[in-house]
């Protein structure tokens, strides 16, 4: 159960890239290429994560990583800042008026809890 009090104050937008972004797909063999355990991408602890994605960082002109989430599997993508000034966005919207936010929500098992 999510109140939602927790997310009333989120806002949700769709972002672009302007030209095409240099990514590291992680989403398969990716990780086991680069010879880095699949804890990297996939675990509930982020630190293994977080040390790959400094190493890449100052090491190769990567803009982002694309990876699969390790609840839904679906793709995700996390974006470097030094890619930021290639991005474009739409307005922002609440997410609480989102049409798609009740069924992903759904999906994962969680419900809304409304306060007013």
């Amino acid at each position: 159960m999510l109140d939602e009090t927790e997310i009333e104050e989120w806002a949700i937008a769709e972002v672009s890239a302007l030209f095409p972004l240099t990514v590291l797909d992680l989403r398969t063999t990716g990780l086991l290429r680069l010879g880095v355990s699949t804890d990297a991408a996939r675990s509930k602890a982020h630190r293994e994560g977080q040390e790959l994605s400094e190493a890449v960082y100052s090491a190769y002109a990567i803009d982002a990583f694309l990876y699969s989430s390790r609840l839904t599997a679906a793709n995700c993508l996390a974006v470097y800042d030094r890619a930021v000034a290639n991005l474009k966005s739409t307005a922002a919207a609440p997410l609480l008026r989102h049409p798609g936010l009740v069924p992903a929500l759904n999906s994962l098992g969680v419900a809304i809890r409304k306060t007013r």
